[in-house]
């Protein structure tokens, strides 16, 4: 499964590697990909939700505008 998470809040390297550390965290993530200039993250994997994706970033302190895929 491949989710992107439309993420606002983004705005450096930092920021691309807490929201890359705190989905890599989630269990049955496989390969994280960040995108601050699109204020996207990519994730894949499976046995996530959609839930388990926006608290891991609005955790970190940003916000998830949307999620596809």
């Amino acid at each position: 499964m491949q989710r992107t998470i439309k993420i606002d809040g983004m705005n450096c390297a930092h920021c691309a590697g807490s929201v890359k550390m705190a989905l890599k965290d989630i269990p049955g993530i496989t390969n994280v990909d960040v995108n601050v200039r699109a204020g996207q993250a990519t994730v894949e994997g499976s046995g996530f939700d959609d839930e388990d994706l926006r608290q891991a970033v609005e955790d970190e302190g940003y916000t998830v505008t949307g999620i596809h895929g």
